[in-house]
């Protein structure tokens, strides 16, 4: 079964209208699919994966990226929470699912310890 790009990226932009993170951009084609966070991480759709920079860089100096199925926008949209917001994943899942999701108080993201 195969996913097109404007599919993948139209359930991961659900996903994270849920989890209230917000979009800087989404660019769909034919082939190709590009959603653009405020913090300009960028998520491509390529061959049945979602890609993204995961802002560090390997031993020899190139860039890491985290590579998640298509068919799997929730948890995609929960690992990009963690990278948007700089949380540990068990901090991540109580801010998504806390009903706190996107409300951020002047010392830190409410609803958090």
């Amino acid at each position: 079964m195969t996913v097109a790009p404007r599919q993948a990226l139209r359930a991961l932009h659900d996903e994270l209208a849920a989890r209230d993170l917000p979009l800087a951009g989404m660019l769909l084609t034919r082939l190709q699919a590009v959603l653009t966070l405020p913090n300009d991480v960028v998520v491509r759709c390529c061959c049945g994966w979602l890609i993204w920079p995961t802002g560090r860089l390997s031993a020899w100096g190139r860039p890491l990226h985290t590579v998640h199925s298509v068919f799997d926008a929730a948890g995609a949209a929960r690992r990009l929470a963690q990278l948007t917001h700089g949380l540990s994943g068990d901090e991540a899942e109580r801010w998504a699912h806390d009903g706190h999701a996107g409300r951020l108080a002047a010392d830190g993201l409410d609803g958090l310890p």
